[in-house]
């Protein structure tokens, strides 16, 4: 079921016009995502609430509305600052990744105002999720193939993109004494069992990985990630930047 939150009850124009007569600049800014399968489902008010807190401390929030269900949210908030675009987008770009940052002109933002505080934005969540997990569809290939070229040839698949084409958020660890990296969205559980954590991938049944110690999170470009070595299977030795690790092909070890 989708829930949807106009965080601020009271009529915001007046704010927005005050804004306005004050010279100020007037953004809108979105956030789209989706709920990780290892992350409770009751984290998602929590960390809509937590990046609000982080944007009221930025500027002026003038509107909030937000929508979310088991798996999904959506955050749109209308603000202004008197920063500059450049240096608005720099600041906020570090501290909240994903964000989609827009200005809006006058007569623009009272026409976003009056329809986030009437409207049902909230109607394309599904096809948001369609198009994100095609894209981790497509990721897991990519991976497979550069290992499986690899296990062919006994040498790198060398990529053809430039750095940083495709980002993608990994969980990193330690497994079996190697430093370890996998795609975040294949986790599909991370549990406590006597004094060690296991990691369950997801879609693959019972396959899990027993005694990992989380480090981090951090995103690596899968695009320019170049295979050196092969530990065992599904188990490779990974180069993508600064990043010497361990990447884990879930697909490779279930046989």
């Amino acid at each position: 079921m989708i829930k949807t939150v106009k965080s601020l009850e009271k009529n915001n124009f007046q704010t927005l016009t005050w804004s306005l007569n004050r010279g100020l600049f007037i953004y809108r800014l979105q956030l789209y995502s989706s709920r990780e399968s290892y992350l409770a489902t009751d984290l998602i008010p929590l960390r809509i609430n937590v990046i609000t807190s982080i944007i009221e401390c930025k500027c002026c929030v003038i509107n909030v509305k937000s929508c979310y269900d088991e798996n999904f949210y959506r955050l749109d908030i209308i603000c202004s600052s008197e920063l500059s675009p450049e240096v608005f987008s720099s600041r906020l770009d570090k501290i909240i990744p994903g964000l989609v940052i827009e200005e809006l002109k006058n007569s623009g933002a009272v026409s976003v105002l009056e329809k986030q505080m009437s409207g049902n934005f909230c109607n394309h969540n599904r096809l948001l999720l369609e198009i994100k997990e095609s894209r981790n569809i497509l990721v897991t290939l990519l991976l497979e193939h550069k290992a499986l070229i690899f296990s062919i040839n006994q040498s790198p698949c060398k990529s053809g993109f430039t750095k940083g084409f495709f980002m993608v958020p990994f969980i990193f660890f330690y497994y079996k004494k190697l430093f370890c990296g996998i795609p975040e969205f294949m986790v599909g559980k991370l549990y406590q069992q006597a004094k060690d954590v296991v990691l369950k991938f997801k879609d693959l049944g019972t396959t899990e990985l027993d005694n990992v110690h989380i480090e981090f999170k951090e995103k690596i470009d899968v695009a320019s990630l170049i295979i050196t070595e092969k530990k065992e299977p599904g188990i490779y030795r990974a180069l993508s930047g600064k990043m010497d690790f361990h990447i884990i092909i879930p697909g490779f070890m279930a046989g």
